[in-house]
């Protein structure tokens, strides 16, 4: 089974965040050299239209760096947002993170990688 990295994302996203979750991307396929990250967006409190520009820059960084990006936990709103700008034929979406467990899609096997940035919890 595989392992693939997970880069988070949220609770907030601002249009001045790109350059960071990109920098955190860059490293993060520079460190692991993974075929896949997977971007969780799980926590993101108010989708906004910047989220889903930080979602695509994320998206064009990884396939500059020759890997692909998944999308995992985008739920409501921001899967409204992404349809609706016309992304949701760009971005891989995985795991809806709603409706009953059993009613979910399955969990992917993931392990988070800590950003060096990041403080300890």
């Amino acid at each position: 089974m595989d392992v693939y990295p997970v880069l988070p994302v949220g609770p907030d996203v601002a249009r001045i965040d790109v350059v960071l979750h990109c920098d955190r991307l860059a490293a993060l396929v520079r460190d692991a050299r993974p075929d896949v990250v997977i971007c969780d967006v799980s926590s993101v409190a108010r989708p906004s239209v910047a989220t889903v520009e930080v979602l695509v820059r994320l998206h064009l960084i990884a396939h500059r760096l020759g890997c692909e990006l998944w999308i995992y936990g985008a739920r409501g709103r921001l899967r409204d947002l992404i349809a609706l700008t016309g992304l949701g034929e760009v971005l891989t979406l995985v795991g809806s993170g709603e409706g009953q467990p059993e009613q979910r899609e399955q969990a992917l096997d993931v392990e988070e990688v800590r950003d060096r940035l990041d403080p300890p919890v």
